[in-house]
């Protein structure tokens, strides 16, 4: 340090540690005074302990002589008491032998007092402790009837301890315990608790029913509880044997519990007891031993039950589904829509469709169940549970698909209703307008509510692991199953065969099987499906709704059936341009199937041109239809109008038949039916905005062949004349018009190469003909009417042919004819 620091850092550096020294000083004198006083107590201490320990070795030699003299004395006591104690302990050993038989005499009524009182376990106690004695003497002299007497009530004891160990859960293990101890075989009593633990859970099963059936009713009723939750309005009374009402969940005003809570508390009651149940046997009556023998009995009684459970599970939850997606169907409103209005609250569709609270269920199903599958692993109950939520699920979309197929089919209906109302062929078009509107509003905003409430099944991936790639292809298929029942319901309305639903309902069923899987037999009841001998089966729910539209429109007449075909034919159309393809895209970003897994020659669920082409197909022979029924009408008019009229000796024409303004007025009311869904120059604009075009089809599909002369006359009077090629129909007011007008005039020609005309009677028919032109080609306009007025000339020309005077009226002659008759 002396070497390389300088002599001012030798300076600092000493007066640095200067100062060290000095406060280690003041450190030491601190500590110093501080433990003074310590220093001088325990040189106090010392000096006492010296002086004591002097004088104690004194103290010690006389102790030691006081202990000596106690000892002697003791000693000299024991042998003056000795004969004595011995007297005392004979007396004593003959007192407990006399009780021990006194309390042999006494066993059979304390026992008796014991069980009275219920202290079963004092009874056991007391027997078993005289058991002995009984069994070494119980054969002798007095002792016999003791025996008979204990042992009689020692069956009362064990009579006793069976039914509470059937009937309480608090004391099993010491009910069997005693039983033990009266002699009762481990294999008997194990029957015996599983016996009563059955009929128990059984009891909770039958208290879940009656439940459950208090709550079906309640939501069948208008307004009732949806599955989601209760209603105040909903309140029925508590059904008879169910103890504990709000333990179920009944409100104070007896309104059922929602289907969660009753799962939650069925599953508190039924599945708590099952553990409960399965340890008791395993802690008790097993004790370890695990093998199949030992364990068949509590397998056997734990399938039974939870048989029955499921069974229970999938009717309940049916149940509660049904009245959800009714009351998301709107169809406890849609009765009062008989103005058809475009705000109804009826078609407010919701989004909830009870898909989270069937999922809620079943969540707890699977969570429940799952706690028992440890302990009975040999029924892979996690199985059943992952069944019984496919069945559930899939029962659900059914139900929602069928719910809103009755809405369409109600709505068809009130049409039908209105117009059988009316008397005769007066029936309105007035309703057909907003009808069309109301429906096709129900079809769109109920497909999109329906796809938006099913969407939270994607939300439950997890619980739905092993049904996630069938679900979007059941929603597919379901969504295939309504668009072909609507047709099938349309055709079947209009009295319409439709050769290609069977065919296309097979494979479209067929597409819709999951691999693997058995389709259901029975889908009346839930509770019929899967036996409690193993899991249920998974399948395919029956289609929604699959039957043609029942009620008034069946029993409506002939003329009032043509409006109700013209609305099929129009909601055909509008599902063909606007639903199918707004379905198409929704389903685009969800449901999306199982494309990546299915086989190359497996048909996807969901076919959405097929779907379209159908419904343009049925659109076509609807229309087809309409024009046949009006064109139906106007034959059998010119039928009845040619047979009766004379022909041959017809007098000279001086005005029109007055069937010719009876074949104009029909034409006019065909008019004014169209104006109210046709568009002037194409198809009307739905509510959604349906593209406008012109509809072109094929002869196989679209069009009805033209009926030529050759095809006997003998068809012409059945009405089957049928009035279009193959250039096809177009959904225009002129088009469709001029159909129905060329059935007659077809017809007519018909019948009148059947007639043999005068001149008189040629020139009638010239003159008719006459006076219905420029009014039939003012009535259609466009391209149309040259079709007409070329039949207009091909009738005269008929009646030429058939004259045995062609002899024709000059146009002057004609216009002569006409003029007076305006003058009139």
């Amino acid at each position: 340090m002396t070497k390389t620091y300088s002599v001012d850092r030798l300076l600092t550096e000493h007066r640095s540690m200067a100062r060290e020294i000095k406060n280690l000083d003041s450190d030491m004198q601190q500590l110093v005074y501080e433990n003074y006083n310590k220093f001088i107590a325990a040189t106090d201490t010392i000096r006492a302990m010296k002086t004591n320990v002097d004088g104690m070795e004194s103290d010690m030699e006389h102790l030691k002589t006081n202990m000596d003299t106690v000892a002697d004395k003791s000693s000299a006591v024991n042998q003056k008491l000795l004969k004595r104690r011995q007297q005392v302990e004979e007396l004593n050993r003959v007192q407990n032998l006399l009780t021990r038989l006194q309390a042999v005499f006494d066993l059979p009524g304390r026992m008796q007092a014991a069980l009275e009182e219920d202290a079963l376990g004092a009874a056991v106690g007391f027997y078993s402790e005289a058991l002995p004695l009984l069994r070494k003497y119980g054969h002798r002299g007095a002792f016999r009837g003791i025996a008979a007497e204990a042992d009689a009530a020692a069956r009362q004891v064990s009579a006793a301890l069976k039914r509470r160990l059937a009937e309480r859960k608090d004391d099993t293990e010491q009910a069997v315990l005693l039983l033990r101890k009266l002699g009762e075989a481990d294999d008997t009593l194990q029957a015996k608790y599983l016996q009563g633990r059955s009929e128990r859970m059984t009891r909770i099963l039958q208290e879940a029913a009656a439940v459950a059936a208090v709550m079906a009713a309640v939501s069948q009723q208008p307004g009732g509880a949806a599955v989601g939750g209760s209603s105040s309005s909903s309140a029925a009374a508590v059904p008879a044997g169910v103890e504990s009402p709000e333990a179920w969940g009944f409100a104070a005003n007896g309104t059922p519990p929602s289907l969660p809570r009753f799962v939650k508390a069925l599953d508190e009651r039924l599945i708590n007891t099952m553990q409960e149940t399965v340890m008791n046997v395993n802690g008790i009556f097993l004790q370890g031993d695990q093998s199949a023998a030992r364990r068949k009995p509590l397998l056997a009684m734990a399938k039974d039950i939870i048989g029955e459970y499921f069974k229970l599970i999938r009717r309940t939850v049916g149940d509660s589904a049904m009245s959800a997606v009714a009351t998301a169907a709107c169809l406890h409103l849609a009765g009062g829509d008989k103005d058809f209005s475009a705000t109804s609250p009826s078609l407010d569709f919701p989004d909830n469709w009870g898909t989270d609270t069937v999922m809620a269920a079943m969540s707890a199903v699977i969570t429940d169940i799952g706690l028992l599958h440890s302990q009975l692993p040999e029924l892979s109950l996690r199985d059943w549970a992952a069944a019984a939520t496919e069945q559930a699920v899939r029962g659900h979309i059914a139900a929602a698909f069928g719910a809103l197929q009755e809405r369409m089919s109600s709505g068809v209906r009130m049409v039908t209703s209105q117009l059988a109302s009316q008397d005769g062929d007066q029936a309105p078009v007035q309703p057909l307008s907003p009808a069309y509107g109301y429906l096709s509003e129900v079809i769109q905003r109920g497909i999109a509510a329906l796809l938006k409430g099913l969407r939270v099944y994607e939300q439950h991936g997890r619980l739905l692991a092993s049904f996630q790639d069938q679900l979007s292809d059941a929603v597919q298929g379901q969504l295939q199953a309504l668009f072909q029942s609507l047709v099938s319901s349309f055709l079947a309305a209009a009295k319409i065969k439709d050769a290609s639903a069977t065919s296309s309902s097979s494979s479209s069923e067929s597409s819709r099987q999951p691999s693997g899987a058995e389709p259901s037999t029975n889908s009346g009841d839930a509770s019929g499906s899967s036996a409690a001998d193993d899991p249920p089966k998974t399948g395919v729910a029956a289609d929604p709704a699959s039957l043609p539209f029942k009620g008034p429109c069946t029993r409506i007449s002939a003329c009032q059936v043509i409006g109700l075909v013209l609305l099929l034919a129009k909601l055909a159309m509008f599902m063909e341009d606007a639903v199918v393809p707004a379905v198409m895209e929704a389903l685009a970003g969800s449901f999306q199937g199982r494309s990546g897994f299915r086989a190359s020659d497996e048909p996807p669920p969901f076919v959405g041109g097929e779907v379209a082409r159908r419904l343009g197909t049925a659109a076509n022979l609807l229309l087809g239809s309409y024009v046949d029924l009006h064109g139906r009408s106007l034959s059998l008019l010119l039928q009845r109008s040619v047979g009766s009229t004379n022909w041959l000796h017809a007098q000279p024409p001086r005005a029109p038949r007055p069937v010719c303004d009876l074949l104009l007025e029909r034409l006019g009311r065909c008019e004014a039916e169209l104006s109210r869904l046709v568009d002037a120059s194409g198809r009307g604009a739905g509510p959604a905005g349906a593209p406008q075009h012109q509809r072109v089809g094929s002869s196989s599909e679209v069009l009805l062949e033209s009926a030529a002369v050759e095809r006997g006359m003998a068809k012409l009077f059945r009405g089957k004349v049928q009035p279009f090629g193959a250039s096809g129909l177009r959904f225009t007011q002129s088009a469709l018009l001029a159909a129905v007008a060329i059935v007659g005039l077809k017809s007519l020609v018909e019948f009148i190469r059947l007639q043999t005309l005068g001149k008189a009677g040629l020139q009638q028919l010239q003159l008719d003909m006459y006076y219905m032109r420029p009014r039939l080609l003012r009535l259609l306009g466009g391209p149309d009417a040259e079709a007409v007025g070329q039949l207009l000339d091909e009738v005269v020309a008929a009646a030429a042919e058939r004259s045995t005077d062609p002899t024709m009226l000059e146009t002057a002659t004609l216009e002569k004819a006409l003029l007076a008759l305006s003058r009139q």
